[in-house]
């Protein structure tokens, strides 16, 4: 095998076994799923294990990170500044709101799963790190909403909107209230089993799709679940909703936010004045003033 084909095989099963670290892959499931002959995997994997970056269980089969890949993580961590001060964030929300929060960050057309803090909810497994949904309507409405014109444009055509259509035109307009509150609060219509199969169908497909699938799996979920269905744009009454999502925008740049938190574990439908009061209490505690994160 030429060296750079093995290097970047290499690469491509860490980063499948780090997002899927919660299923312990096969090497013919990761054969499979790269497309590569079992005996090419096998040499594969021969190195990375031998490196101690995975490590196989002999009798399942399976395969996990390694020692080496702690190690790797907990040093990109602590260079990570924007994590650090994400994960302080999320860690102020678990400790005064009893709530799951989630950090997410913009990856190029992904939204990746960084980390989760508090209870892990049963049916969320977009909690999972590693995992990714598209940066495509109606996901990413904190990112897009600081992001440049060119770049909302680009997401909406990820999700097949027409930039010029009234969808995009109504998602602007949402975009422009997110931008002044910092938050946007999701809603999956339904009960709880309408949540679990719509996060669990929807975050299993991407995980199985390619690059070039995902955008039509989010646009499958606007098929399904409208604008009006997801986001909510209507704080003023006394309407109870039950919300699924809270998001929080962090860490704003030039070219928009980098990181950001969602918050769920909602238990209870509220009014919709409430849900916009709680929104904006978790906003203020995630952006309050902190001491440095680094380690010492």
């Amino acid at each position: 095998m030429a060296p750079a084909l093995a290097a970047h095989r290499a690469t491509d099963v860490l980063r499948h076994v780090a997002r899927h670290h919660d299923e312990q892959p096969t090497l013919s499931a990761l054969a499979a799923h790269l497309d590569v002959s079992p005996a090419a995997m096998h040499a594969v994997l021969t190195a990375l294990t031998a490196s101690g970056l995975l490590e196989r269980d002999e009798a399942t089969k399976t395969c996990r990170l390694g020692p080496e890949a702690t190690i790797i993580g907990s040093a990109a961590r602590a260079q990570d500044q924007a994590l650090l001060a994400a994960a302080g964030a999320a860690t102020r929300i678990v400790e005064r709101h009893g709530l799951s929060v989630t950090v997410l960050a913009l990856r190029g057309e992904e939204l990746m799963v960084i980390d989760g803090f508090g209870p892990r909810l049963s049916w969320n497994s977009f909690s999972v790190p590693g995992r990714s949904v598209p940066f495509a309507p109606p996901f990413g409405t904190v990112f897009a909403a600081t992001a440049p014109a060119q770049d909302v444009v680009a997401w909406f055509q990820r999700g097949g909107v027409d930039p010029a259509s009234s969808t995009a035109e109504r998602y602007r307009v949402e975009l422009e209230r997110v931008a002044r509150r910092g938050w946007s609060v999701g809603m999956v219509p339904g009960g709880a089993d309408d949540v679990e199969t719509a996060w669990s169908e929807l975050v299993d497909e991407v995980s199985r799709a390619g690059p070039a699938s995902r955008a039509r799996v989010a646009h499958a979920f606007i098929d399904a679940y409208a604008i009006d269905d997801y986001v909510v744009d209507n704080f003023d009454s006394d309407e109870l909703i039950t919300p699924t999502l809270v998001n929080i925008g962090l860490e704003t740049s030039d070219t928009g936010a980098e990181m950001a938190l969602t918050v769920s574990g909602f238990s209870e439908a509220m009014p919709r004045r409430a849900v916009a009061e709680l929104a904006t209490r978790l906003c203020a505690t995630a952006r309050e003033p902190r001491a440095s994160l680094a380690p010492g």
